[in-house]
């Protein structure tokens, strides 16, 4: 028998070659790790979503409070206190028509007490509140900023237009 018979029947005999499982290995890697990617995206993904699902509530809740304050105080520039229709009747809002919190309204333009855990509270549900981690007032640019929990992003609620503002 040649050594190139006994080659090819020490293959058959023994099964497969080490670069023959190296190889295997690699596509077996490369396949995991695309899994992984994907997976990871999804999941990014998921978390976005959640973050634009708040952001869409608070500005939508945000608005109907606001044409709630547009009929109460006739168009003009006016702070009101314990706006009623709104967290059992005392919810405050600035001058600019926007809530500021629970008994926090200073004046018509200042809004130095605002409490923005008290603005969620009042108009969000709470299984979307639970995703909020931390509020901040920004008294400088005037906004509340919202953290959120497994995210990085925020979410801004600026308290002179009632503008809201995902940051990713």
């Amino acid at each position: 028998m040649s050594t190139t018979q006994l080659n090819a029947l020490n293959k058959k005999m023994f099964g497969v070659r080490l670069q023959d499982l190296l190889i295997i290995f690699v596509f077996i890697g490369i396949i995991a790790a695309l899994f992984i990617s994907k997976t990871l995206h999804a999941k990014q993904v998921k978390s976005q979503l959640i973050v634009l699902n708040i952001a869409a509530e608070l500005s939508h809740n945000l608005t109907a409070a606001h044409i709630q304050w547009l009929t109460h105080s006739d168009g003009q520039s006016l702070s009101i206190n314990n706006l009623s229709g709104y967290r059992n009747n005392n919810l405050d809002f600035n001058g600019f028509g926007w809530p500021t919190g629970i008994n926090e309204v200073v004046n018509a333009n200042n809004t130095q007490n605002v409490s923005c855990q008290e603005v969620l509270q009042a108009l969000m549900t709470a299984h979307l509140q639970n995703n909020v981690t931390h509020s901040h007032y920004d008294q400088e640019k005037n906004f509340c900023r919202y953290s959120l929990k497994n995210s990085i992003a925020y979410i801004n609620y600026d308290l002179t237009n009632g503008n809201v503002k995902v940051d990713f």
